[in-house]
């Protein structure tokens, strides 16, 4: 599926179908558990109505999401369109959101979903340059319907509703407009097609009213304007003045008074005059006023810059912002510019809007700190993701409270979200993980549970039925979500299948004879100890314990030398190996002593002279190879219980019967 946004702009996607109003939602961040299926519009329109959206903005989600509205944009000409939201976070505090449509084909289009933070540090500013703005009206000229941002008791502008035609709500307007500065009735003035008109032969149209509302008389200045050079969008800001224009001259206190105000504000503020060549064409600006914060940022003494054509004073400096100013002076085209500037070596956000003809207003904020932040929180990720994609095969978060595993790609940003028994049952159906391993996860989660803090376990796992299996470690330790204000543990899969092999070699080495490859003594003797502690009393079954040495080893060694005395020794550990069972302890104890132990032998005393006569056997056979190889043996026969001590000193007694008699024979000493 082809979806027309990019990966890393996405949030939330839907895709809506007209012809069966239903939805799809692809990525949702506020809804993830709905995600990766088709279901009725309604079921997500209720949903967000009631959990998401922002009480005040639900007029504004019913406007542009009702069924019927969606039906008319599938059916309508219009391709794309946008607007901004808001919805509540996890503290039910309003965020501001974009959403756009884009329209698929005449029966489908694809919905998106984003923060759009931006928007209200905007309207901020505004509020802040324009303390007085009552309401500002955002108009689309292609279909006459508009959006209202209204003053809020905070101080900032926000988003208040959305309504239906502009010309219907100005003929219900004008009912309250008393009387208006010019001739022509106020609700003749406001139509679009005298607006377009007047803004046709100047950048902005103002006009001034008198209205009677709930608090009686007030007076109001009306300022229309395009959005951008597109023309696409009108802007109508309404804002209280104290009385009609000739009255509103404040007096000299009251002029001192608000230039106090804006020389003291915290945020940088200039003004400048845009300056034109003979052709017409702006080549530089001019400060016509700046407050004590711009000058701190400009690093400027007060007043330095007054009357200062800007790139006579920064020589050498790219013009890259004087077409922005140039537009919002005489076009009245208000802009964001967010650009590194190096004649103070800061990076800079700018809001510009127009006063005056021919001069431009600055906002400035100095973002610089938190510029270096994101680039190295960005940087400090990148290397976190490197080292986790590294080190670890899975990593995951563990919600015990609502009972939900989230499992983190770390080839992209999605996440997929499973309950505690789903992540169970497919491990089992799709044997990802062999029964031991699964019920020692399960012990382990139900600890945490409990309230154990930490977790670590070895498990087996494979990604699919037809991979062999490896060895993972699952880490995970808890930790009180500051935002959700619950207990989140996080979790990840360590591969340690070659750390695994590469321990089981160093402890498979540990165990054995570095000369022949059979166990060593140590070994040897706890494996040994370990099947003695098993209860034989009353088992028809015995043990047996084999001493046995070679009978020429210091003669070969001191003839041959100590390379024919280890081949010897080796050539013995094969014969052992052949004559007695996988299962039975073979070892070194050391020199040319070795130990041989078979548990449960059945019908012992048949059994041991059977096993002896098939070891002299082989050692005959073996002579071609080492023809002065020869052994004695000493067995010790019981179906009583011993201690490993007990049982060697009994086979060594036999041992040192059978080398009495000469060489090449053994001796069986029986205890049942």
């Amino acid at each position: 599926m082809n979806i027309p946004f990019s990966s890393a702009l996405r949030g939330t996607v839907w895709e809506y179908c007209a012809g069966t109003s239903e939805v799809f939602l692809h990525y949702d961040t506020m809804a993830p558990d709905l995600c990766g299926r088709w279901m009725p519009f309604d079921t997500i329109d209720r949903q967000y109505q009631e959990t998401c959206v922002f009480q005040q903005d639900l007029e504004i989600w019913r406007y542009y999401l009702a069924k019927e509205a969606l039906r008319r944009f599938c059916s309508g000409p219009q391709e794309n369109a946008c607007f901004y939201i808001r919805f509540n976070d996890s503290c039910k505090r309003p965020v501001w959101h974009e959403i756009c449509l884009q329209k698929e084909g005449g029966s489908r289009l694809f919905l998106q979903i984003r923060k759009a933070p931006e928007i209200q540090r905007a309207l901020a500013i505004i509020k802040a340059a324009a303390p007085e703005l009552d309401c500002l009206y955002r108009i689309n000229l292609n279909d006459g319907t508009y959006v209202r941002y209204q003053d809020s008791p905070e101080g900032t502008a926000i988003l208040q509703n959305a309504v239906g035609n502009y010309e219907q709500s100005v003929e219900a307007a004008s009912r309250l407009l008393i009387a208006a500065m010019e001739p022509e009735p106020p609700a003749g003035q406001m139509r679009l097609e005298s607006v377009m008109k007047e803004l046709a032969q100047h950048g902005e149209y103002i006009l001034h009213a008198s209205v009677r509302d709930k608090a009686g008389l007030s007076h109001k200045k009306l300022r229309f304007c395009y959005e951008d050079e597109e023309h696409g969008y009108l802007l109508l800001a309404q804002t209280a003045v104290c009385a009609p224009p000739e009255k509103t001259v404040p007096g000299a206190q009251e002029q001192a008074k608000r230039l106090g105000y804006l020389d003291n504000m915290p945020v940088a503020f200039c003004s400048i005059k845009v300056l034109l060549d003979k052709d017409g064409k702006p080549f530089d600006f001019q400060f016509t006023y700046c407050n004590r914060a711009h000058e701190k940022l400009e690093n400027t003494e007060a007043g330095e810059l007054l009357g200062k054509n800007f790139y006579e004073f920064f020589e050498d400096t790219d013009p890259k912002w004087l077409k922005y100013y140039y537009e919002t002076a005489y076009l009245g085209i208000p802009h964001v510019i967010r650009s590194y500037s190096p004649e103070i070596q800061k990076y800079l956000l700018i809001y510009t809007f127009r006063q005056e003809y021919g001069h431009c207003e600055c906002v400035l904020l100095d973002e610089s700190e938190q510029h270096f932040l994101i680039q190295e929180l960005e940087h400090s990720r990148e290397t976190m993701k490197h080292i986790l994609k590294i080190t670890t095969a899975l990593v995951f978060q563990y919600l015990p409270e609502r009972d939900k595993v989230i499992l983190d790609s770390q080839e992209t940003d999605e996440q997929q979200v499973f309950s505690e028994h789903a992540i169970y049952r497919i491990l089992s159906e799709k044997e990802l993980m062999p029964p031991d391993s699964l019920e020692a996860l399960k012990e382990g989660t139900l600890k945490i549970k409990k309230g154990d803090h930490s977790l670590s376990i070895m498990v087996q796992g494979r990604p699919d039925r037809e991979a062999p299996w490896e060895w993972f470690r699952i880490i995970m330790f808890d930790f009180h979500n500051k935002y959700t204000h619950e207990r989140t543990l996080l979790g990840f899969f360590q591969n340690i299948d070659e750390f695994r092999a590469r321990e089981e070699k160093l402890r498979k080495k540990a165990e054995l004879d570095s000369l022949t490859g059979l166990l060593n003594a140590g070994t040897g003797k706890k494996r040994i100890t370990k099947m003695l502690e098993r209860r034989l009393d009353g088992e028809p079954s015995c043990h047996i314990m084999f001493l046995t040495d070679l009978d020429n080893f210091k003669t070969i060694n001191d003839t041959y030398g100590h390379m024919a005395g280890d081949k010897a020794l080796v050539d013995f550990s094969g014969v052992l190996r052949r004559t007695f069972r996988a299962e039975d302890v073979i070892y070194r104890l050391g020199g040319d002593e070795f130990v041989v132990f078979v548990e449960k032998s059945p019908d012992a005393e048949q059994s041991v002279h059977a096993m002896l006569h098939r070891l002299m056997d082989r050692v005959k056979e073996a002579e071609s190879e080492s023809p002065l190889l020869a052994c004695s043996v000493g067995a010790f026969v019981t179906n009583r219980r011993h201690t490993f001590e007990e049982c060697y000193q009994m086979a060594d007694k036999a041992l040192y019967e059978a080398k009495k008699r000469g060489k090449g024979r053994f001796h069986i000493e029986l205890d049942v």
